[in-house]
């Protein structure tokens, strides 16, 4: 069935041409069709004022969108947001006509631009942009991948550039803190992709994060976000992390923490501003005091702690993050509560208690717990020696010494093993300790055992042990 803008062009043909056939030829309609399109009164029915007066709506948005040929795709006319203007303006209507008649009335119109325009985008100064990028560098002679957090200006080509261990919300506030001290204040617009620590997405639809909103709130500034997958609306720092990449960490830098790195990076960032914009013909520095002219002021260290519940398992240890933090020996199967920054991790009680704190771990798959509470394990699990990063035959020999001394004195030697003592000072310093308990058992020995002797021995013995005199 033909519409009644189909109906209207056959009548229009057929007056032209005056023969059916040949307005069949020319719309490709049976000749059927054509004659019962002639035949038939195609008076507009009353619904037809309302779709016609939703075409005049429709051909106002998309003139005045056009009017102003902002050609950036990010905020051209779509039927969903004319839907959405016309439902602000009052109109009831569906999306599904919005975007049937929306179609036709583009068509109507046609295209207001003959020829691609390209509009320059100057970028005003103080907008800076952000992105991470991974790069690899050794610490302390081991090969490690780290992220490289970015904040470089669209205006004067100048940055900032900080190694994280990785990309979460810790990270990420970190980071921007230290490049805002490079940087000598806080960029008052800074634009981002769709970071998971920033922004979260549901349904299409764009939400910041509550940590990252608080984080804005208390530096001041005004953040964008580029459109997904749209990596050209930040094209800026994407190129900066290329560069960095291939200037600073080829070959790979070595540091002795990540500490120094940071500061050969920061020094570095700053050398490079020394050399000509690429296309204004002037000194990335001299076009940076344009930048610092309009950067807010440094703010107090926003203080960020990730919260996570949590439950130990029957050895007490407890998992984040793929790594596995030792509690305590008695809080096996209990609930507990994780509070995590950039540098600590540190376990509470359901009572607000501190359990234990350890120093964060980014290396996955790591058993992490501190020296004593390790030691007080090992004293009742003398065959786990041989598997704490020392040699196993250290372990085993250390093992079948402690073997013939009491359980209470074996924890100050099991604790020189894991400090990294010699073997053979700690197993001297064992056969001392049990030098008197041999020549006054050899002396046992001479003596006729009456029972008071025992008792005497016993207690010479318990006086050793505890170091009396």
């Amino acid at each position: 069935m033909l519409s009644f803008d189909d109906a209207l062009r056959v009548r229009s043909l057929y007056a032209e041409l005056g023969s059916v056939s040949s307005v069949a030829r020319v719309t490709g309609y049976d000749v059927k069709t054509v004659r019962r399109a002639l035949s038939r009164d195609y008076a507009a029915p009353v619904r037809r004022g309302r779709i016609v007066a939703l075409d005049a709506q429709l051909a106002d948005l998309i003139t005045a969108n056009r009017s102003a040929l902002n050609l950036n795709a990010k905020n051209r006319l779509t039927p969903a947001r004319a839907h959405e203007l016309l439902c602000s303006a009052g109109v009831s209507v569906s999306l599904r006509t919005v975007e049937r008649r929306f179609r036709v009335v583009s068509d109507r119109l046609g295209d207001p631009v003959e020829h691609p325009v390209s509009l320059a985008l100057v970028a005003p100064p103080g907008a800076f942009q952000v992105d991470f990028g991974l790069v690899n560098a050794s610490l302390c002679g081991c090969p490690r991948s780290l992220s490289l957090l970015i904040c470089s200006s669209a205006y004067s080509n100048g940055c900032a550039a900080v190694a994280c261990q990785c990309q979460d919300s810790a990270n990420l506030f970190n980071g921007l803190e230290s490049c805002f001290v490079q940087l000598g204040g806080v960029p008052p617009l800074i634009r981002f992709d769709n970071l998971a620590p920033a922004v979260s997405c549901f349904r299409h639809k764009r939400q910041k994060t509550d940590a990252f909103s608080r984080f804005e709130l208390h530096q001041g500034f005004v953040s964008e976000f580029c459109n997904p997958a749209s990596g050209w609306e930040k094209g800026n720092v994407e190129n900066k992390v290329e560069y960095i990449r291939e200037r600073f960490f080829v070959p790979v830098p070595s540091a002795p923490s990540l500490g120094a790195l940071n500061d050969d990076l920061a020094l570095w960032c700053r050398e490079d501003m020394r050399r000509p914009h690429y296309a204004k013909e002037r000194l990335i520095a001299d076009l940076f005091v344009d930048d610092r002219a309009v950067l807010l002021p440094l703010r107090p260290s926003f203080e960020y702690w990730e919260t996570v519940p949590a439950r130990t398992d029957k050895r007490g240890f407890v998992s984040f993050r793929n790594n596995k933090y030792f509690v305590d020996e008695m809080s096996a199967l209990r609930s507990v509560m994780i509070r995590a920054s950039v540098d600590a991790v540190e376990i509470y009680s359901d009572d607000g208690e501190l359990l234990a704190s350890h120093e964060r771990c980014y290396l996955a798959g790591q058993w992490v717990q501190s020296a004593e509470s390790q030691a007080r394990l090992l004293v009742h699990k003398l065959n786990a020696l041989g598997y704490v990063g020392r040699p196993r035959d250290e372990g085993v020999a250390l093992r079948d010494a402690l073997r013939r001394v009491a359980v209470d004195d074996r924890l100050k030697y099991i604790q020189r093993f894991l400090s990294g003592d010699a073997l053979s000072d700690i197993l001297s310093a064992i056969e001392a300790q049990r030098a008197p308990l041999f020549a006054y058992n050899a002396l046992l020995q001479d003596t006729k055992d009456d029972g008071s002797n025992r008792i005497d021995a016993a207690m010479l013995a318990s006086q050793i042990r505890n170091g009396d005199k």
